[in-house]
Formats: structure tokens, sequence, C-alpha cells
């Protein structure tokens, strides 16, 4: 809580869970060990029915001030981020939509100010079936 004190949020009345709304694109970093974990909000919640939900806009919001915090936090280390809205934030892009969305949207934001020096984009095992890598690569090459 102490990293989103300057983040305006409000509060909601939901069935359950957490009640304190903060806007698309907050993030916190959160230290485990010597690990070091940037977490921000890409999705908002239904109050009556505490499901996640998200679309193309608030993902790119939300990527565009992750990239922003990422260059401030990263000390040039690489940033490891996984295929973020695949699961359950209702986003319902395929796979390969998806990881093309967090691509441009690195691209974009290191065409304005590098972010750091390596970027990589997570890929759980069951994700692999949905695409093919050397088509992904192929696509930003050209």
């Amino acid at each position: 809580n102490e990293q989103l004190k300057g983040i305006e949020s409000s509060e909601v009345e939901k069935v359950e869970g957490k009640t304190q709304c903060f806007p698309i694109g907050s993030s916190a970093v959160i230290t485990v060990d010597q690990d070091r974990y940037l977490a921000f909000a890409f999705a908002k919640t239904d109050p009556e029915t505490c499901k996640a939900y998200s679309d193309v806009t608030m993902m790119w919001v939300a990527l565009h001030q992750l990239w922003q915090r990422a260059r401030i936090e990263s000390n040039g280390n690489a940033v490891n981020l996984p295929l973020v809205g695949s699961g359950l934030s209702g986003l319902g892009l395929p796979t390969r939509d998806l990881l093309n969305l967090i691509v441009l949207s690195a691209i974009t934001e290191t065409k304005s100010k590098q972010v750091t020096n390596r970027i990589r984009i997570v890929l759980h095992r069951d994700r692999f079936e949905d695409l093919d890598l050397r088509d992904v690569k192929q696509h930003w090459e050209t």
C-alpha cells in the first residue's frame, strides 16, 4: 500500500474482495528477497460479479504506464513481462494478437526513450501451441 500512497484511488462497494480501486496503469514495486516485481493495473473488476474485464485500450494505456515505470525502476536491467491479458482479464485476444500488442507497445515506448537493454515476454508452455515464434519474429523483422 505504501507504493500506491500517492495515487488517487476510489472506494467501490463489492460483494467480496478489495474495495480500493486504482486507475488503469497504476503500478507498485514489490520486493521479495532479492527479486523485484512491478505489478500494474490493466483490468477493472465488475463490483457485482467480481469478474475482471479489460479491453485493448485499457491494455495499451496500462502497458504505456508500465514501460514508463520500468524505465525508472529497472536501472538498465532486463525486464521480464509475462503474457499479460491472456487469463482472467477477459481481454479475449488470441495469443498472437496479444503478443503483438505487447511487442508493439514496447517498441513504441522504446522509440520515445529506451526502457532498458532487454525486454523478455514470458510465455507459459500452453501458449506455444497457439503460435509459431518464427512467424512472430519474421513479422517484426520486416
